[in-house]
């Protein structure tokens, strides 16, 4: 299964949860799943444009009158609703939508085999540096410990 997120407006700091389990009938339990998930330590994200909403009672637009336009072009500069320029239609259909580079600063992973028990850790980064957060030890650790926290190689 796929899923997707679309977002409308880009917030200051992202925070995604990756769910790593699932609810086994036969074994009535959830367990871990068994597949890699390797994140990235920057991330960018696009803003989502929703196609503009047409209003129905707009002239040309959802009618049966012989204005109808039954097609998706674009209204004609001039024409109540256009644009003043052909320029301004090409730069607003070949714009970019905003997007914003997030940096990954903290990776929170819950260690156990399954969802009812298990113990949570967390690595913090800051740059080049790692600090490892497990309940009162607080230590510097190596950035290649975020790897480890990948998953195991085995699954599909």
């Amino acid at each position: 299964a796929e899923k997707r997120l679309r977002i409308y407006q880009l917030p200051s700091v992202l925070t995604l949860h990756l769910k790593r389990f699932k609810y086994v009938e036969r074994l009535g339990r959830c367990c871990r799943l068994p597949y890699r998930v390797v994140f990235p330590l920057q991330l960018r994200v696009v803003e989502h444009r929703p196609p503009p909403k047409r209003n129905a009672s707009s002239p040309g637009v959802g009618g049966d009158s012989p204005g109808d336009r039954r097609n998706d072009s674009p209204p004609r500069p001039g024409k109540r609703g256009g644009r003043d320029s052909p320029e301004e239609e090409d730069a607003s259909s070949s714009a970019q939508p905003p997007s914003r580079l997030f940096e990954l600063r903290s990776v929170v992973v819950h260690i156990g085999r399954d969802s009812s028990y298990g113990h949570y850790v967390t690595v913090v980064r800051n740059g080049d540096r790692c600090v490892l957060l497990d309940d009162d030890v607080v230590r510097v650790v190596e950035p290649g410990i975020l790897r480890s926290f990948y998953g195991s190689a085995g699954g599909s």
